[in-house]
């Protein structure tokens, strides 16, 4: 579960700051156990955050998740993210709809000596470079940050 405190939204040491005028989803349909979703504020895309405990760092995580996929799919190969966390991040689209694309960012960090995965991902129908350069979109992703003595 996420706690909200002080402006925030806190998981194990993990915060992030929510996205300013974007409307929250009640009934997250997502894989997460530990998931939210947020609308743009013209509906146009969604941002995804999710923790998950993984025994695969988030290099591995994305590759077994990638290495399924057709090589057409894989707009941008999985990468590391310069961010102060570690991490990294891949493009691709899905499967049966090529103009469905999504950004999945994956943040390593321990909690309890135990490794998860913070999760950031897009879904929509804009181009994949509006999303990215959206303030909301990055401001989130500026926003993520160890922070243990929040929650």
């Amino acid at each position: 579960m996420f706690l909200y405190k002080n402006g925030r939204l806190h998981v194990g040491p993990i915060s992030v700051a929510p996205p300013e005028g974007f409307y929250l989803d009640p009934d997250t349909p997502d894989a997460y156990a530990n998931a939210l979703m947020f609308y743009a504020p013209d509906h146009s895309f969604c941002l995804h955050i999710a923790t998950e405990k993984d025994q695969l760092d988030s290099y591995h995580a994305l590759t077994s998740l990638t290495d399924e996929f057709s090589k057409e799919r894989i707009l941008r190969p999985v990468t590391p993210i310069s961010h102060p966390l570690p991490g990294h991040e891949v493009i691709y689209t899905a499967y049966k709809d090529k103009e469905q694309v999504t950004y999945e960012a994956n943040f390593d960090y321990y909690d309890n000596g135990e490794h998860y995965n913070f999760v950031l991902y897009t879904t929509g129908r804009i181009p994949i470079d509006e999303v990215l350069s959206h303030p909301g979109f990055q401001a989130v992703r500026d926003s993520i940050r160890l922070d243990p003595q929040g929650a």
